[in-house]
């Protein structure tokens, strides 16, 4: 493959002709200066709420769309940042082309995307969906609970050094039917946690369900709650006829919000438990958000933010063939965007346009080989090609019900934040049977629903200056015994 061409535009080697300046304007302004795949400095247009967009590519960029959503029609109005998205998009792609056949640093001609870090244009390329095909997916078992249980483990840190811990101690590798133990998984974390490892990302954020006062722990609940289950997840995931259904099931879990429910379904989806297509579903992360506001401006919205980023998959070739981007694809078969990576994409697209105005940053090599481009295995399925898009389902009944309760030891300690503008009292916890480590700072609001008594010996004891005294206040929270109502 010709590197070089892939690192090249139309006018030379350049990810934005001349923008040398890109502003965010309050939340919703995007000025673009010289935004244009012309020499000509004196293009520049304003992608602003109010004005039309006018550059030399204007003529070709589609100055509505109309998208059909629930039976009503809404028109979308692309700006200037629309066009900037498809550059980036290919930009970025050419980067990872250039790194993954060996050629030398930098692998961008543009100083931000050379410098800072950015995620790949396929979802499936980035280096943690790479290692969980690679060394969670592929290498053991086949069977599916036990590929549903290696993927949940993975997704619920998506941390590859917290992976290769457990492996350490449960080796070969995790296994739901010959080493998961609740309590055993716990006893490891909560052991390397002590020690000071971090065990999640700062860069994939996943909430615990707080089912438990430690988020490990927390996770680990939920994953026995979802393998335990009767029916239990892989049973239903199986049945599910589409990806809808099966976001519906996943989301009714506590901590499962609809982005995270989103992304543990794509991790799914490298594995051989259900076949679907990989465009059947979509849905928008507020970093896709922003992204398509700055390519749509105020015409997008809640409503019309999945249409709008299938829609770009559904009509990528017509952008890259316009502004003239020789789009490299995804593997041998050079495949197209999904809408999945379209959503993807445009979170990092909103990133490197917040990015850019601060410049270049300071580029560390990462260490090891170059990147891979494995696909799944699982994808060869005749039935990943036939797209079922389905509406989707009612919400599901939740699936976890207390039956256990867990005590506070002792509130050790006030506090206050502000949030947004807001005061927010916290008090911190010492757990019953839990070491000092775990004492978690809980909301003021939550405590005196769950543990009045508590609060009130604390606060009485803060307000005489003396020691505070245990109680025996029990707060209600759940465990890991789940029931499934489909």
């Amino acid at each position: 493959m010709d590197v070089q061409g892939q690192l090249d535009g139309p006018s030379g080697p350049l990810l934005i002709e001349g923008a040398s300046k890109l502003l965010i304007e309050g939340t919703s302004k995007l000025l673009i200066e010289g935004a244009s795949t012309s020499n000509d400095s004196s293009q520049r247009e304003s992608a602003s709420d109010d004005t039309p967009p006018t550059s030399v590519a204007s003529s070709t960029r589609p100055e509505t769309v109309k998208l059909t959503v629930d039976g009503k029609e809404h028109t979308l109005k692309p700006r200037g940042a629309f066009d900037d998205f498809w550059r980036f998009t290919h930009a970025r792609h050419a980067a990872f082309v250039a790194r993954a056949s060996g050629a030398a640093p930098p692998w961008s001609p543009d100083p931000v995307l050379a410098t800072r870090g950015y995620c790949n244009v396929y979802r499936v390329l980035d280096r943690c969906s790479q290692y969980l095909i690679t060394h969670v997916i592929e290498p053991g078992s086949q069977e599916p609970d036990e590929l549903v249980f290696r993927v949940l483990l993975f997704n619920a840190f998506h941390k590859i050094e917290t992976w290769e811990l457990l492996c350490e101690h449960f080796a070969p590798m995790p296994s739901f039917e010959d080493n998961w133990n609740e309590a055993k998984y716990n006893g490891v974390l909560s052991a390397a946690k002590s020690a000071g490892v971090k065990l999640y990302t700062g860069a994939f954020q996943k909430p615990s369900p707080r089912v438990l006062p430690l988020a490990h722990a927390s996770h680990m609940a939920l994953i026995a709650a979802m393998m335990n289950g009767t029916p239990n997840i892989t049973k239903v995931l199986q049945d599910c006829t589409s990806l809808a259904e099966c976001f519906v099931y996943l989301q009714s879990y506590p901590g499962m919000g609809p982005f995270n429910t989103f992304q543990l379904i794509h991790d799914l989806s490298y594995t051989s438990v259900f076949n679907f297509h990989p465009g059947d579903l979509v849905i928008a992360g507020p970093g896709s958000m922003a992204g398509l506001e700055l390519c749509f401006g105020k015409s997008v919205n809640r409503k019309t933010h999945e249409a709008a980023m299938r829609w770009m998959a559904e009509t990528q070739a017509e952008h890259f063939a316009r502004l003239e981007l020789d789009f490299a694809g995804l593997g041998p078969d050079k495949l197209p965007m999904e809408a999945l990576d379209i959503e993807h994409t445009l979170c990092e697209f909103s990133k490197y346009t917040r990015e850019r105005p601060r410049g270049k940053g300071s580029w560390v090599p990462r260490e090891g080989p170059p990147p891979t481009e494995n696909l799944p295995k699982a994808w060869a399925h005749p039935d990943r090609k036939i797209p079922r898009i389905a509406p989707m389902p009612k919400a599901a009944e939740k699936q976890f019900i207390v039956d256990k309760i867990y005590e506070i030891d002792k509130i050790v300690e006030r506090r206050e934040k502000v949030n947004r503008g807001r005061k927010a009292v916290e008090y911190l916890v010492h757990w019953k049977g839990y070491g000092v480590k775990d004492r978690t700072w809980q909301p003021a609001k939550e405590l005196l629903e769950d543990a009045p008594l508590a609060v009130k010996e604390f606060e009485d004891a803060h307000k005489k200056k003396t020691p505070v005294k245990k109680t025996a206040t029990k707060t209600t929270t759940s465990r890991s015994r789940s029931r499934t109502r489909r």
